[in-house]
């Protein structure tokens, strides 16, 4: 079985153009076919959420990226390896990216400290071996 579907030779443009592609959907009692022959709820619900999902993941990878990337530069420049300072920065730095994309300050100012803070404090605890919670019982 082929599906028929419009495609457009320029990226930009929303309107379909002259050309058709055709393809075949996957093995047959796949999800994709599922979704494709019937529009059940939860196809739908996924089919709505992907682009919302995809942005807010690829922000989240983006702040810690922001978090990796300060703290090193941060270790480099001091020249002070494992320093809870280095932690406080890339913290701060991840929320003061959060303030930017909200778009507010307090945001921005709240998140840099809150950020900050408990990156610092989870360093400090892992080096002086703080533990949340005790051993496992058997």
């Amino acid at each position: 079985m082929e599906y028929l579907i419009p495609f457009s030779h320029e990226g930009a443009s929303r309107q379909p153009k002259a050309g058709l592609a055709s393809f075949s959907p996957p093995l047959r009692g796949t999800l994709v076919q599922h979704c494709v022959s019937q529009k059940c709820a939860l196809c739908v619900i996924l089919s709505s959420l992907r682009g919302v999902l995809v942005f807010y993941l690829l922000f989240t990878a983006t702040l810690g990226a922001v978090f990796g990337v300060t703290t090193c530069l941060s270790a480099q420049i001091r020249e002070e390896p494992d320093s809870p300072l280095d932690y406080f920065i890339g913290g701060c730095a991840t929320g003061a990216v959060l303030g930017a994309r909200v778009h507010s300050y307090m945001t921005g100012t709240t998140a840099c400290l809150g950020f900050g803070i408990t990156a610092a404090l989870f360093k400090i605890g892992n080096k002086e071996g703080w533990r949340l919670t005790g051993p496992p019982k058997l």
